[in-house]
């Protein structure tokens, strides 16, 4: 939240007050809040537009088993309306409103994600809604971030068949440009520890602790998955 323009101010000030004690940091001085929870971040941003003052608010989590020096967004994540800048009274009350509900999401987050087999079965769920939605409309459903994630986790709660499919359909997908040839290796590397959930496991630890290392977060002790 760089800058020193009323909205700026005032979103800054009330941010820092409802997420903080939470223990949620800053990323930087930007708009992104986050959690570290091991071997996923809940992220928050107070997103802005590029046609007037004021924010969107979105909540996600974003997994870290997958190499990346980024921060992605893999759940849906669109947590309220437009809040809109008109004057700082205003802008005041309704951001407070939206901070309000980014606390009520992380929390919601905390839970939903807060083990293996409960991210699972909101995963699961969220993957249904992609297809019944039209996300999706053609057979056989196309590959990617949705089937990658819902297929480890597959795996890690003993769902090997599901996974296997999965993953599966995302090495099925013919690699174009340079970022889906690295996803389609990872996966074949995960096809092939299938057999062996010990083995798998200790991979997605591996990769776990390179991704939080290419995010600057803190070195953890191994186990960083959570024992079912």
């Amino acid at each position: 939240m760089a800058g020193g323009s009323p909205h700026n101010k005032i979103m800054n000030s009330i941010a820092r007050a409802k997420l903080k004690p939470l223990g949620l940091l800053q990323k930087g001085r930007s708009r992104l809040w986050y959690e570290d929870r091991r071997w996923h971040v809940i992220s928050i941003e107070f997103q802005p537009s590029g046609f007037s003052k004021g924010s969107y608010l979105n909540v996600s989590i974003s997994w870290l088993w997958y190499p990346k020096d980024y921060l992605s967004f893999d759940t849906p994540h669109r947590g309220g309306s437009w809040v809109d800048f008109r004057d700082e009274d205003q802008f005041r009350q309704e951001f407070e409103v939206l901070a309000d509900k980014a606390v009520e999401l992380a929390r919601e987050h905390r839970d939903v994600f807060g083990t293996l087999q409960s991210s699972y079965e909101r995963l699961q769920r969220l993957h249904e809604d992609l297809i019944e939605t039209g996300v999706w409309r053609e057979a056989p459903r196309p590959g990617g971030w949705p089937d990658l994630h819902l297929g480890l986790l597959a795996s890690l709660t003993g769902h090997t068949n599901r996974a296997e499919e999965l993953l599966r359909s995302v090495v099925d997908v013919k690699s174009r440009v340079a970022w889906q040839e690295r996803l389609n290796a990872f996966c074949e590397k995960g096809l092939g520890l299938l057999g062996n959930r010990d083995q798998f496991r200790d991979w997605v630890e591996a990769n776990t602790a390179e991704c939080r290392a290419l995010l600057n977060l803190p070195a953890l002790e191994a186990p960083v998955l959570p024992r079912e």
